[in-house]
């Protein structure tokens, strides 16, 4: 790496989902953000297989997405509902009736959350950073 000097108002090492998202909310902010990531932010291609590596955003995490405005850029590419849950731990090793189960028909919700490639979280959020003036990349790059 060459010595670089920036002027920011903050460093974020990590353009993963939660970099990308910290980013994405200060530079909404007016913060000038630096992002650094060693790889390349992968692009989400139409035709693409789904991919195995998947998030499930709760309602929480989706309004976070809508704040920002990467949410229907998330929604124009793949995203799917989900209705039911089942939690359980080790011990409960799949017994009937073991662990908790959530549906969200008895809470009057439509779904309880998205189950999102996180491909598409991933490149939705740094397509809607790219439109701020206010952020640099370092891309790819490290830290020594």
């Amino acid at each position: 790496m060459t010595e670089q000097h920036l002027t920011v108002d903050v460093v974020i090492t990590g353009a993963g989902m939660v970099g990308l998202t910290l980013a994405n909310l200060l530079a909404k902010q007016g913060k000038s953000v630096a992002v650094i990531d060693r790889s390349e932010i992968p692009v989400f291609e139409e035709q693409q297989a789904y991919q195995s590596r998947v998030t499930a955003v709760s309602p929480g995490s989706q309004a976070i997405f809508e704040y920002v405005h990467a949410w229907s850029a998330m929604q124009a590419k793949r995203v799917t509902p989900f209705q039911h849950m089942r939690v359980w731990d080790e011990e409960d090793n799949f017994r009937e009736n073991a662990g908790v189960h959530f549906n969200a028909s008895d809470m009057n919700r439509r779904c309880l959350g998205h189950v999102v490639e996180n491909v598409v979280i991933q490149s939705s959020l740094h397509e809607i950073l790219q439109q701020h003036e206010n952020v640099e990349w370092l891309l790819p790059e490290h830290i020594s």
